[in-house]
């Protein structure tokens, strides 16, 4: 979705309309480079990684003050002067005033060409003033100029007296001609109408091609995609400032920003230019500064279940659901507001939250005795997920001289989450109670316009977060209490699998610098990123260091881990340098540039003390993990068909490096093999495995050890191949395209269509160099006949595979390119189509995505079978759903997503607004899934086709998936949401609002996910029963005062 895109006509009089075309430009940040010298031995590395950051903020600070890792949201001035015969007008003085601006007035000469750029500008309203001695004054007023946004704003000027003004107004544009990049812009009265969980993610998902949880889900709804890209690649920011942590992206990031210290968010669904570093969502805050005058508000939210209605159908009821998703309570208050400390110079803004909210989640129920061996749900006692957020935020702008403003902010998010993870398949005491403190974020930015031509930006980010996933305390669970899973249903029940602390503080340089002149925007900078307060740091914990799983409420298999297990992993550099430009030439614009990106990760030395099952061990550290060094071009081309500044066709390419990092998987506490599985046969039923765990070979009551580097000092279990670690190019990456057209059809309606692909390369595999194919035995399932909604119900499948015995727990894993294999593919085609109008007071926007992922793993590494993993490395585990090579390529259908919303503001201080979403069913992890039938299939169904008794003995089980994929879709989950206000009092200042959001107006109650666990005894069967439901309809009340 793009903004639009107005012409006005400007050789007039006063009032007269004036030549204007508003556009679109990314402005990323981004990123660093490598600035002190490499250490020459590892006793140095920590001094001189202190040294190296030191030595790049220190010319960061006095060479290139800067901007952000990701993408900014400064935007721009652009245009043309000519006179009224149409020629060019060089050496006319083009003037920005705002209060936004640091020196409040920004002036540059329009070149040769007539051609101006004031670029670096903060979103605000400015008045834009046109003089040349012998020509009319021409003043544009009260222009509103937009984050992420470059406006174009051509001047005709007539000959006349330097003193004779003409002032002329315009609306806002609808197509943008030059930017080749793709943004949302939701101003703060946008934020204030729609209906929304006030947190920015929840705006992103009204855009068509994003891909994540539905605006009423919470903090779940950090996973988003965009045509294509992963959620790793996801990214949010304060003002400009990426909160990423590592190369996890947005669903491993913790903080979640006060909104009343919001003024406006961006959102760009593409990489653009060569300030990015991914190519995904991201999502940009424009903080709120204070200024001269005081300013205060407060806004308030309140529901309760009292204001739910439930949404629980007969169809779920006959699938054995007896209660849903629903809203138990919610409350919002968010006092904020600022002012001045010293007029025009010292400026503060301040914000605190208290944000709670509680939501029952369907089919989740308390464990009738959460000690008991076999779980029994009390259906009287729903679980709820609860969220408690207290946030305090606090901000301050400094002006320390006429071009020089300092901004200095603090903000912490105390989160709590008592029932982490709960969920259908999750009982509450196998929750973990997770609080998240500490959870703060600092941040510095210092900002020089140093001359008219040459910009100064420089910034500077401290992130620590710290959540500890402790045991239960409401049941309390003790250390004692061993977690079981019931592999019929997949219910975890007793306690969590496991539990852990983390620990991480990345902090962030970057620094940029821009010369501007009419024709040419150039721009660089750099990024850097290390680790603060030492390596990042994570454990878990096992209770009895070890886990059950029974069948049917029968003991099977138990999982044995290698206790304590912790690492530490240590970002020396994420860097990135760029360089580019922004270059008009008449009715074409391209935008062009090149970024290097270097990553390397540094593993120290480890030390583990002595576990149940594994002795001392140490650690040595590992110098590369990975050392990554890439190259990637960006190139984008806006055409002005016309030159009317009505129509534009724009084409974008770039290479990207991907979300992830192999850090987790090379340290050496991880190649090690940490837990294994042995199957269990409980003869005496006193729930307790009775074999000597040191002898890997059957005894007793349990079967061979499924890995024998379990319980070793054996940090090579696992190898990575060096091209994989080291090198230039090797790194994950992605290429992304986009080609598109914007036309404007009416006065202030637009339509927009464009073609987006993408693919990934430089995959990785898991090779265990101790076996072959050929070590391997085929057999066969046959598909349980209780459960006629299952197409191969009855029919036997085949193209599954077991290792033989004599091979059983032999591994020497390495991690290699996927390219000594085969070929693998993961490539995304779709089309985006949108259609956005604006007519007194009305503002609508309707728009759709048509596309869909093709992967492909068409080749054998061990045994003649694929895991549904094509991210890896990722070892496949017991109860890894195993699919046939049939299935090696995954072609889904067409899918299309829709997406609206509007606001009206109408009479009498009525408004109403609403959202609207129908998207496919379902969706995970950013992506949409098929139906999936995960069996777990025991060694008497397989022994009549294998042969033999699984090699893991008589009591074995295998999860095999019984359908192809995408043989069963579901739907389209759909959901209306509105907001109706009334502002009861303005005078001023002072404003009081009320309004009334009603969330799923038609009370839907169509799922988003499904049990995908398939069982053959009829009375366990929850194939396909719902686990997540659009929440019932719900009023919740709410207040905005501001004076």
């Amino acid at each position: 979705m793009d903004p639009p895109i107005v012409p006005i006509n400007a050789s007039a009089k006063t009032r007269k309309p004036f030549f204007m075309v508003l556009n679109i430009r990314a402005r990323r940040a981004s990123i660093p480079s490598k600035f002190c010298t490499e250490p020459q031995s590892s006793e140095e590395q920590p001094m001189n990684a202190r040294r190296w950051f030191v030595c790049a903020a220190t010319v960061a600070s006095l060479v290139l003050p800067a901007l952000s890792y990701g993408q900014t949201s400064q935007s721009a001035l652009a245009g043309v002067v000519k006179d009224t015969t149409g020629a060019v007008l060089p050496g006319v003085t083009v003037e920005a005033a705002s209060p936004a601006l640091i020196e409040r007035v920004r002036s540059v000469t329009t070149d040769s060409s007539g051609l101006y750029r004031i670029v670096d500008l903060r979103p605000g309203t400015y008045t834009i003033t046109f003089t040349l001695p012998g020509f009319n004054t021409v003043k544009v007023e009260s222009f509103d100029l937009r984050a992420d946004f470059v406006a174009t704003v051509n001047a005709d000027m007539k000959v006349g007296e330097l003193n004779e003004t003409i002032t002329v107004t315009g609306e806002a544009p609808l197509v943008d001609v030059q930017s080749t990049t793709r943004a949302a812009v939701y101003n703060k009265e946008v934020i204030e109408s729609l209906p929304n969980n006030r947190q920015i993610q929840s705006l992103a998902q009204t855009i068509p091609g994003v891909i994540g949880g539905q605006n009423i889900d919470g903090p779940a709804s950090r996973s988003l995609s965009v045509h294509g890209s992963r959620i790793a690649e996801t990214n949010s920011a304060i003002d400009g400032m990426s909160d990423r942590r590592g190369a996890a992206g947005g669903q491993a990031v913790t903080f979640y920003m006060n909104e009343g210290s919001v003024q406006e968010v961006s959102v760009r669904t593409d990489g653009g230019d060569a300030e990015a570093q991914y190519s995904g969502v991201w999502m940009n805050a424009i903080p709120k500064e204070g200024g001269n005058s005081f300013n205060w508000n407060i806004t308030a939210l309140w529901a309760n279940k009292d204001l739910s209605a439930s949404n629980l159908s007969q169809a779920y009821i006959n699938q054995g659901l007896t209660a849903v998703n629903g809203l138990k309570r919610t409350w919002d208050f968010n006092p904020n507001g600022g002012g001045p400390l010293i007029k025009d110079k010292l400026w503060f803004y301040a914000a605190y939250r208290n944000n709670e909210i509680d939501k029952y989640v369907a089919d989740a129920f308390y464990n009738t005795n959460p000690a008991a061996w076999l779980y029994v749900p009390d259906k009287a006692r729903q679980a709820a997920d609860t969220q408690i957020h207290r946030n305090y935020a606090g901000r301050l702008t400094w002006q320390a001289t006429p071009r020089n403003k300092f901004n200095f902010s603090y903000e912490k998010d105390r989160r709590i989450t008592p029932l982490r993870r709960i969920a259908s398949t999750v009982s509450p005491e196998a929750t973990t109670y997770t609080p998240f403190y500490p959870n703060a974020i600092s941040t510095i930015v210092w900002r020089v316009p140093y001359n008219s031509k040459l910009l100064f930006d420089t910034g500077f980010m401290s992130y620590v977060q710290d959540w500890d996933e402790r045991r239960q305390i409401n049941p309390k669970v003790g250390f004692d209490m061993i977690s079981v899973t019931e592999d019929s249903t997949g219910q975890i029940y007793r306690a969590s699998t496991v539990y852990g602390h983390n620990f991480d503080n990345p902090v962030t340089l970057r620094s940029s610098a821009a010369y501007v002149t009419g024709t040419h925007s150039y721009k660089v900078g750099f990024m850097l990123r290390v680790r603060g307060n030492g390596p990042t740091y994570n454990n878990i914990d096992v209770n009895g260091n070890m886990n059950y799983n029974f069948l049917n409420g029968v003991p099977r298999r138990i999982t044995l881990y290698a206790t304590p297990i912790a690492q530490r992993n240590d970002v020396k550099a994420d860097t990135g340098i760029f360089a580019q430009d922004s270059w008009p030439m008449n009715r074409m614009t391209i935008n062009y540039g090149i970024r290097y990106d270097y990553l390397h990760v540094r593993v120290p030395a480890q030390h583990l003390d002595a576990g149940q099952f594994v002795p001392e061990r140490n650690f040595a550290p590992v110098e590369n993990a990975p050392k990554w060094n890439d190259i990637n071009p960006r190139v984008g081309v806006s055409y002005d068909l016309f030159g009317t500044g009505r129509t534009v066709a724009k084409f974008t390419v770039g290479r990207y490096i991907s979300g992830g990092s192999l850090a987790t998987n090379v340290n050496p506490v991880n190649a090690s093999v940490n837990n294994a599985t042995r199957t269990w046969t409980d003869s005496n039923g006193n729930y307790a495995p009775d074999c000597d765990f040191s002898n890997s070979a059957t005894n007793g009551e349990c079967g061979p050890l499924s890995n024998l580097n379990f319980g070793k000092v054996n940090p090579t279990a696992t190898q990575f191949d060096k091209e994989v670690l080291e090198g230039w190019g090797v790194r994950p990456y992605n290429w992304s395209v986009s080609a598109g057209v914007q036309r404007q059809i009416a006065s202030g309606a637009s339509i927009d269509v464009a073609y987006y692909r993408r693919w990934y390369g430089n995959f990785t595999v898991v090779d265990n160099q101790a076996v072959t194919p050929a070590d391997y035995d085929q057999f066969c399932v046959t598909a349980p006949g209780n459960d006629s909604r299952l197409p191969v119900a009855g029919q036997q499948i085949c193209g599954f595979y077991d290792v033989k015995p004599s091979k059983v727990g032999q591994s020497q894993n390495l991690v290699r390119l996927a390219k000594h294999y085969g070929d693998q593919s993961e490539v995304y085609n779709g089309l985006d189509y949108s259609v956005n109008w604006r007519h007194r007071g009305l503002t609508l926007f309707a728009g759709a995505t048509t596309g869909r992922t093709v992967t492909s793993q068409c080749f054998t590494v061990d045994a003649p079978v694929i895991y549904p993993t094509i991210v890896a490395p990722a070892l496949p585990t017991a109860t890894t759903p195993m699919d046939p090579m049939s299935s090696c390529k995954s072609v889904p259908p067409l899918l299309t997503q829709y997406k609206g919303y509007g606001v009206y503001q109408m009479p009498y201080g009525f408004s109403v607004s609403g959202t609207f979403q129908a998207v496919p069913q379902p969706q995970s992890g950013g992506q949409y899934q098929s139906i999936t039938a995960d069996y777990v299939a025991t060694n008497a169904e397989i022994r009549p086709t294998l042969g033999r008794d699984l090699s893991s003995g008589a009591n074995g089980t295998v999860t095999v998936d019984l359908l192809k994929p995408f043989a069963m879709v579901g739907g389209h989950s759909k959901q209306l949401d509105m907001r109706v206000g009334k502002e009861l009092f303005s005078a001023g200042k002072k404003r009081v609002r009320l309004s009334m959001d009603i969330y799923n107006v038609f009370n839907s109650s169509d799922w988003q996910t499904l049990t995908t666990r398939l069982s053959n005894n009829a009375a366990a069967n929850r194939w396909q029963r719902p686990t997540l439901i659009l929440q019932a309809r719900y009023l919740q009340i709410g207040t905005q005062i501001d004076f």
